[in-house]
């Protein structure tokens, strides 16, 4: 279904076999799809092992949930794999536009397309270690730099932005593939963590204690979240305004400059509001045919324009939900989306009161001028509009790092008494600190 690509049961079977000489070959000898109103059979089921002739077929592998299959793997001496990723949506209470969302997020990162489906590196390990394939593999680097700091650190937490940040800066340049790989290795963790797995590829497996593996996943957490809003960032790619830009920089300078310029904007509609209503029987006139087509033409132009700051504006509150509510948030609304509708309403009762057709071209485009003040001042230099974001998603991964208990990050506090003193709770990947 179109509207519902998901698939609730997936059962497959592979099957191995010697061809001619030395060479093996191999196939999904049979796959079973199940969706929620359809089924599809491809193949039958064999009896697992050895057919007695040239064949092996491996045990039937069962997979049910919300699924999506991302991944196909396929390497010598090794049966066919799928990795296969559960979307985490309930079906029976959800709409099919939460299910797209959750595919969208999950395994197509909003670019419409699947985030592996060819394994091209490290391919003994994905498969025979039971690990997982990402696009960028420079973040295994960086996670296994993350756990040597919570196996030797304290705090451990100080060792993260300077191992990730190259990383960081690929995802800020908009590189999808790294994006996707650290998104792809929080999951990896989270699932290493709740199914009481281990990470096979730690050359030391006293690093698959949950003593580390937890304060791991916590901190490779906060770094996700980062990216995460990183990925949103890219996706709607909202137009900054003098607003944003003071809540990005954090600065008096650009607070003093938004609020001025918020001050300019009202009191330049006030002005154009008193003048309408002074003069507001010369909007009762009949204008003439041209006239009235360039009046309703430009009100429609300029409410376009108005509707493009309002998403602008939902947009950047979307990526950055600690903006709302804050004092810049409140006049970025009434600029950008109360005021776009003003501005619609005054283009066109001033164009229908004005009886010169110079005047009525200078109207037309004069209120613009007010509406896009707040972008006009700011800097569309991407290096520049870069190093804002940079600075601000640095301290967000150190203020969420803070935030944290801190005895995530003390390897000492947490050996001690061999944990007695905390216990382990799965579902979240987190710990509950018994002493205060």
């Amino acid at each position: 279904e179109p509207n519902f690509p998901i698939i609730e049961r997936i059962e497959m079977q592979s099957c191995t076999w010697l061809e001619g000489g030395n060479r093996v070959e191999k196939k999904i000898s049979y796959l079973h799809l199940l969706s929620r109103s359809d089924s599809v059979v491809f193949g039958q089921v064999h009896t697992p092992g050895f057919d007695g002739k040239r064949s092996i077929y491996s045990e039937v592998e069962i997979a049910t949930g919300n699924l999506c299959i991302s991944g196909i793997g396929y390497f010598v001496n090794r049966p066919v794999s799928l990795q296969i990723v559960d979307l985490g949506v309930e079906v029976n209470y959800c709409k099919d536009s939460c299910v797209l969302d959750a595919i969208r997020n999950t395994v197509y990162y909003g670019h419409e397309m699947v985030g592996v489906n060819l394994i091209r590196t490290r391919a003994p390990e994905v498969e025979f270690l039971d690990s997982i394939s990402t696009e960028d593999d420079a973040v295994w680097g960086n996670m296994l730099t993350c756990m040597n700091a919570v196996d030797k650190s304290s705090p451990s937490y100080g060792e993260l932005l300077p191992n990730v940040v190259n990383s960081l800066e690929c995802s800020l340049n908009g590189d999808v593939h790294t994006i996707h790989s650290i998104l792809r290795m929080d999951r990896f963790l989270t699932y290493i963590i709740q199914e009481k797995k281990t990470i096979k590829t730690f050359e030391n497996d006293h690093l698959n204690f949950y003593a580390k593996l937890i304060p791991l996943k916590q901190m490779w957490g906060i770094y996700s979240n980062t990216i995460e809003r990183i990925e949103r960032l890219h996706r709607y790619e909202p137009q900054l305004n003098s607003f944003n830009v003071a809540f990005v920089q954090g600065t008096k300078d650009y607070l003093t400059r938004a609020i001025f310029i918020f001050l300019t904007q009202t009191t330049m509609l006030v002005l154009t509001m008193s003048h309408i209503w002074d003069n507001r029987l010369d909007a009762c006139r009949i204008p003439d045919l041209l006239q009235l087509i360039v009046s309703i033409s430009g009100t429609v132009v300029v409410s376009f324009m108005a509707k493009q700051s309002r998403d602008n504006f939902n947009d950047f509150a979307d990526i950055f939900p600690d903006y709302t509510g804050t004092f810049l948030y409140k006049i970025d609304m009434a600029s950008n989306y109360f005021g776009g509708f003003l501005v619609s309403i005054c283009t066109l009762l001033l164009l229908l009161m004005t009886n010169d057709n110079l005047d009525i071209v200078l109207n037309a485009t004069a209120l613009l001028f007010v509406m896009e003040l707040d972008e006009l001042l700011v800097d569309s230099n991407p290096v520049w509009v870069t190093s804002g974001y940079r600075s601000y998603f640095m301290k967000e991964i150190i203020k969420g790092l803070n935030k944290a208990d801190k005895r995530y990050w003390d390897f000492e506090y947490l050996r001690k008494n061999r944990g007695e003193h905390y216990q382990i709770h799965t579902p979240s990947c987190s710990f509950l600190f018994l002493d205060k």
